[in-house]
């Protein structure tokens, strides 16, 4: 995972300022929740932001056709924003 895929990734904000972003998988193809906040974190520090990953994880789920990314298997990272760089 080269980051260039990371615009594909469903972002929402949480009440404590942290921003949680997930990748839904059916194959993990080698790649791993680590793997996963490295690229994001590599992506949104390129675009100016100043961040820090707080946490980061996977979920395994069942294959359900047509689920929402949260509902299905998915690596998911918090963080948090810093500063505007």
């Amino acid at each position: 995972m080269d980051g260039s895929d990371v615009g594909r990734k469903i972002c929402a904000g949480q009440k404590t300022g942290e921003v949680i972003v997930r990748r839904g998988f059916f194959y993990t193809n080698g790649y791993d929740s680590e793997k996963f906040s490295k690229a994001v974190t590599t992506k949104l520090k390129a675009a100016g932001l100043n961040i820090v990953c707080t946490n980061h994880g996977e979920i395994w789920k069942e294959f359900r056709g047509g689920a929402k990314v949260a509902k299905g298997s998915h690596w998911w990272a918090t963080f948090k924003i810093e500063e505007i760089a």
